[in-house]
This record gives C-alpha cells, sequence and structure tokens, in this order.
C-alpha cells in the first residue's frame, strides 16, 4: 500500500527554505499557489523578497509572460511582500513610470536597480534617487525616454556604480544632450 504525502503539512520553515531556491516569479505563479499553507509561506517578506529579478521574463514562450500588464501586477505584488525589505530589483521592457513610482515608495531599503529598454522618465528617475536614500547601484540601459544629462548626474552623485547608457535607434543615433 502507497503513502501518500500531504505537502501542505510541511513546516513554514522548511517551505521558506524551498522557496528560497526558487527564483520569486517562481514562487508567484507556481509554488505560493500549491495550497493554502504554501502561499502563507510565499507571502513571509523574509530573504525571499529581498531580491526581485525580472529580467528576460518576456523572452520566455509563456504567453502571459510577455504581457507587460501581468508583469506590472506581478512585480507590485512582489513589492508588497517584501514590506519594505527589497534590497535588489531588476527589470527590462516593462517597467513605467508609474511601476517605478511604486517601486520606490515601497523599497526604502533598495541599494542596487537595473532597468533595461523600460519606458522611464529622467524625472520618475530622479525621484527614485531621492526617495531611496540606501541606493548604492544604478545601471539605465536603453530606455528611450532618459536623456543623459548634467541635473540627472548631479542627482546620482551618491550613487557607488552608476551605468547609464541611453537608448540608440537602429541607424546608432544616441539620445544625448548635455
Amino acid at each position: 500500500m502507497e503513502m501518500e504525502t500531504d505537502w501542505s503539512k510541511l513546516p513554514m520553515d522548511l517551505l521558506t527554505s524551498i522557496f528560497a531556491k526558487l527564483a520569486p516569479v517562481e514562487v508567484l505563479m507556481g509554488a505560493g499557489l500549491v495550497c493554502h499553507s504554501w502561499l502563507e509561506a510565499a507571502k513571509l517578506p523574509d530573504l525571499l523578497w529581498r531580491s526581485l529579478d525580472m529580467k528576460h521574463l518576456n523572452s520566455n514562450n509563456n504567453a502571459v509572460l510577455k504581457n507587460k500588464h501581468f508583469l506590472r501586477t506581478m512585480a507590485k505584488i512582489a513589492m508588497d511582500r517584501a514590506d519594505g525589505r527589497l534590497e535588489t530589483f531588476a527589470a527590462d521592457l516593462f517597467v513605467d513610470d508609474e511601476l517605478l513610482e511604486y517601486i520606490a515608495e515601497r523599497s526604502p531599503s533598495l541599494k542596487s536597480l537595473t532597468l533595461v529598454d523600460c519606458s522611464i522618465t529622467n524625472t520618475t528617475l530622479m525621484e527614485t534617487v531621492d526617495i531611496c536614500p540606501r541606493l548604492e547601484l544604478l545601471h539605465v540601459s536603453d530606455c528611450y525616454n532618459i536623456s543623459v544629462e548634467c541635473a540627472l548626474f548631479a542627482k546620482c552623485g551618491r550613487i557607488r556604480t552608476l551605468t547609464i547608457i541611453p537608448f540608440c535607434d537602429y541607424d546608432n543615433y544616441c539620445q544625448l544632450s548635455w
């Protein structure tokens, strides 16, 4: 006779150890949806939600992950679960000004921010730098609404590692303004 295992009865510390080995997106879209106890473990703001890497999700063949609105919603859920403890955020293609404001307002511990090919503006980026006093690393590349200007660099003076690579179109025309 085969014994059945009730996976919902796993201890919370074991579940959080398992979830820590998964990417946050995997927890949001899979593991946290198995049963109520797994959902509760997935909501704990411990180490699991300190780092959120949402880069390259659009390259997945999953149609849901190609939907920018869905990815923004998923990022907001992750921000809420982080409960102010998020230290690292990285994303490409789906971050807009509204989401960047959401991240900044809910992440006072943010130390590292990487945005690639996102629809953000200088104004929102500068506000984010102001709101996140612990920001040490800022990498922004190919964001077509970002222009390299003195005011932006002045705001970023306290950031240890600053990389701003302007958007270049197909003719290699880069938006540089001083």
